[in-house]
């Protein structure tokens, strides 16, 4: 017979393996960059369910917030740089914007 787990485990085990993912992305290459952004936007979805719910601490939340933005930032640095080209730029926009409604909505879920 199966144990079954809480949703709360369930989610933290989510939520570690995407910001692990989300780890070793980066850098200048933009296709990395847009899956960065997507997995941070999904960590912090995930992330604003959890508060929402009391899952999570307001602590781990506001840790997530600041990886995020700081994601966000190193996106908008490559967005507006020379290094990409205009498909991409599109793509690392659109993927910006996600994260940007997560994180406003990670906000939105109290201190």
């Amino acid at each position: 017979m199966m144990a079954r787990h809480s949703p709360s485990l369930l989610l933290w085990i989510a939520i570690l393996a995407t910001t692990l993912a989300s780890a070793g992305c980066g850098g200048g290459d933009a296709s990395k960059e847009i899956e960065t952004l997507q997995s941070w936007r999904a960590t912090i979805d995930l992330a604003a369910e959890a508060r929402l719910h009391g899952w999570v601490t307001p602590r781990y939340a506001d840790q997530l917030r600041d990886k995020g933005r700081k994601a966000l930032s190193q996106g908008d640095e490559l967005t507006s740089s020379d290094q990409v080209t205009p498909a991409e730029r599109d793509s690392l926009s659109i993927a910006g914007a996600g994260l940007r409604a997560a994180l406003a909505r990670l906000d939105r879920t109290g201190p």
